[in-house]
């Protein structure tokens, strides 16, 4: 007999505790839970399953919220099999907790995985999500970079709401607080280390402020580590240890999870290193 796991919880009888992972199922993938079976994996069996599989039926459905998908069925052997598959609607809450499966446990989720759920269930990234903070934002950093790359100032409302900065029904959201001059989400610690991990030569922390501003001042740290001038013949000619580009390229800017790592590749940079991270996530990734 099949292993207990990820996908598969056995059960000798029926006791509520089962809801928790009926929970887990519906939260983040379809798995089984069999019901008359010993904890050395004989099948016992389920006296009166007919009777047992309706109060199953009632009890998820009376308990778990929203109501999860799922079916139950009765084999020759009198087990009985709940089978429930992951649904659309998340957070799937038994006693208003969400909870998962570690391995073949089922525990409840982190704050930090409920928010993802909520987004899951809501179709929303973190950057739509309606902003919760104060809205009185100020856009100083993103008027004077929407201006100096399309040559005109943004207009309130109407370029918010086609950026999906704004909506007319929940005002502003976490995409707007994230580029607003005031931006309260978790900034970033840029630190650069000599020769190891533990000697720290310079710590800049970014925050409260646009993460345009953010970005342009992380760069310019970057530029000033990883760039130097050379002579060349009559001209003096800027070199590029790291080029700029792969900075840009690497650096992670999403509204949930500003985090960038840059490390020297050997060079002569006297084994110094850069590195730039979140200081916490200002909230979860959506799978996908």
């Amino acid at each position: 007999m099949e292993r207990e796991g990820r996908h598969l919880e056995y059960k000798l009888h029926p006791t509520k505790s089962y809801l928790k992972t009926v929970s887990a199922f519906a939260n983040y993938g379809t798995g089984r839970i069999i019901f008359g079976v010993s904890d050395d994996r004989q099948n016992v069996g389920i006296e009166n399953p007919e009777e047992t599989a309706l109060n199953l039926e009632n009890q998820i459905n009376d308990n778990v919220s929203p109501s999860p998908d799922y079916t139950i069925s009765i084999d020759a052997q009198n087990l009985i099999t709940v089978t429930v598959r992951k649904g659309k609607n998340t957070p799937y809450c038994y006693k208003g907790t969400a909870y998962k499966r570690n391995n073949s446990s089922t525990v409840a989720v982190s704050d930090y995985e409920y928010r993802n759920l909520v987004m899951q269930g809501s179709n929303l990234t973190f950057s739509e999500i309606p902003f919760s903070g104060d809205d009185h934002l100020t856009f100083s950093s993103f008027s004077k970079a929407f201006e100096g790359r399309l040559g005109i100032q943004p207009v309130f409302p109407d370029t918010f709401i086609t950026l999906e900065l704004y909506t007319k029904d929940s005002g502003f959201t976490n995409a707007a607080g994230l580029l607003s001059d005031e931006n309260p989400f978790p900034g970033i610690d840029i630190v650069r280390y000599g020769e190891s991990r533990a000697q720290i030569l310079e710590r800049v922390t970014l925050e409260k402020m646009s993460v345009l501003e953010m970005l342009e001042q992380a760069e310019m740290i970057f530029r000033r580590v990883y760039t130097y001038e050379t002579v060349e013949g009559f001209t003096r000619v800027l070199k590029e240890r790291i080029p700029i580009s792969c900075f840009r390229d690497c650096k992670c800017a999403d509204s949930q999870r500003m985090a960038h790592q840059q490390q020297d590749q050997g060079g002569d940079v006297s084994g110094q290193a850069l590195c730039a991270f979140s200081r916490r996530p200002a909230g979860g990734i959506v799978p996908g």
